[in-house]
């Protein structure tokens, strides 16, 4: 049991999310982001991101950032339900979700071999704008693919809290 719990502690498990609104503290303005849309239950798309991890061989970590931004499909009009989900899937769907990473280093991506497998994944590329004036971000620790698993459940109900709160307050 002792080391299970240590392995949990070493993911993040009971790491603190601390949550800021405010200038982003990274300089990312005109970077290049790749990205895939999914959709599916909130826990789906931690495979995206251990997807995404994977791709990328690991001395170039330092070379890029994941993200995620999640919709809940009921928060969303009729025209883009139909855009995003195939309605086919419409009834199981719960979360649109954009998984991808922020590149650091372009010629990342111009590797030919981590170009083809992101084209084959089905991954988007989109230019960052300049600047952005406020931005709502945390950190959580990526120390392997459990903490993959572990951030994807934590920080979004961290983060989502946080935003509920502060546009209460806010108005």
């Amino acid at each position: 049991i002792l080391t299970i719990l240590f392995a949990l502690n070493y993911f993040g498990l009971f790491d603190r999310i601390d949550i800021s609104c405010g200038q982003s503290p990274y300089q990312y303005g005109n970077r290049t982001v790749v990205y895939r849309i999914d959709y599916g239950k909130y826990s789906d798309s931690s495979t995206l991101f251990t997807e995404i991890c994977s791709i990328f061989p690991t001395d170039f970590r330092k070379k890029y950032s994941t993200f995620g931004i999640y919709i809940e499909r009921d928060q969303m009009n009729e025209m883009d339900l139909n855009r995003f989900i195939p309605p086919e899937r419409l009834d199981s769907c719960e979360w649109i979700f954009m998984i991808g990473a922020i590149i650091n280093d372009d010629s990342i991506i111009r590797h030919p071999f981590i170009r083809s497998m992101l084209m084959e994944k089905g991954y988007r590329y989109a230019q960052l704008p300049e600047q952005v004036d406020r931005v709502v971000f945390t950190k959580f620790p990526y120390r392997g693919i459990m903490s993959v698993v572990i951030g994807s459940r934590r920080v979004y109900s961290a983060i989502d809290s946080f935003v509920q709160v502060w546009f209460l307050f806010h108005r």
